[in-house]
């Protein structure tokens, strides 16, 4: 990034602008080491607590992975639900996910279910995938094939491989 945009880019987040402060964040986290990772994870912060839901989902990625910041599955979980309860398809789905394997929340595959369906409404293709192989391979009772095959066509529509793979 320019050097002027960046600093015009600085001017709004310092301001209060959450999409900036998650551009800001963007900036920082992916320029990769530990230092910037710090950062970028409090420009996300900044962001999340505006309420801007690509920085919760953000922050809740730093948080699931331990980068910039102690692995925290908790934390991660929460600031997904937020962003997830704002339709944030990604989010909806890493907490599906944290759902599924019991992470940071109680292990509940209805409750996976709900949040990878909630992601696949939101045109989320792995939330379809994952939706998908709750219902071919019934963790919430029996298996339902037609509705498997309903989310792995959704998410074979978008190009998601597993879910092309399995629809075949």
């Amino acid at each position: 990034m320019k050097e002027e945009n960046l600093l015009a880019l600085e001017k709004q987040a310092f301001q209060g602008d959450a999409e900036a402060q998650c551009r800001l964040g963007d900036v920082y986290f992916f320029d990769g080491d530990e230092d910037d990772l710090a950062r970028s994870f409090y420009w996300y912060g900044m962001a999340a607590r505006r309420g801007w839901a690509e920085g919760q989902y953000n922050l809740a990625y730093q948080y699931e992975q331990g980068l910039g910041v102690p692995q925290d599955y908790e934390r991660a979980g929460s600031w997904y639900k937020k962003a997830a309860l704002q339709g944030h398809g990604p989010a909806a789905n890493n907490l599906g996910h944290l759902y599924e394997i019991g992470c940071g929340v109680p292990q509940d595959y209805r409750e996976a279910l709900f949040w990878y369906e909630q992601a696949g409404r939101s045109g989320d293709a792995d939330g379809q995938c994952n939706a998908g192989i709750m219902y071919q391979f019934g963790y919430t009772g029996e298996a339902d094939y037609e509705q498997a095959a309903y989310w792995y066509a959704q998410g074979a529509a978008q190009g998601n491989f597993i879910a092309g793979e399995l629809s075949s």
